[in-house]
């Protein structure tokens, strides 16, 4: 991951350092600091990347007042928005 982070960096950070960021409370760290942020909180890379989306989150990138959204937490959320999973707490983008 780091080696791609340095050839193609445009695309590992909105693939993976965007998010992996999000998880941390940080922004614009490179996969190196986002990897030892992670090891000093006693969590490792696999637990990071485990970790949740929360709806509602909205990144820096090309429509940065937009949400993004995968297709299958796109149909959730629209799902949660029109009320068919009554009152249950579901967040769409897990």
């Amino acid at each position: 991951m780091s080696m791609m982070d340095r050839i193609i960096p445009d695309k590992i950070q909105i693939m993976f350092l965007d998010g992996l960021n999000k998880r941390l409370g940080t922004k614009g760290l490179s996969f190196e600091q986002v990897a030892a942020l992670a090891a000093e909180r006693e969590m490792d890379m696999q637990d990071l990347m485990a970790s949740p989306e929360q709806d509602g989150w909205q990144y820096a990138g090309e429509f940065p007042s937009e949400l993004s959204y995968v297709c299958s937490a796109y149909v959730s959320s629209m799902y949660k928005v029109a009320g068919l999973y009554d009152g249950a707490f579901i967040n769409a983008t897990e």
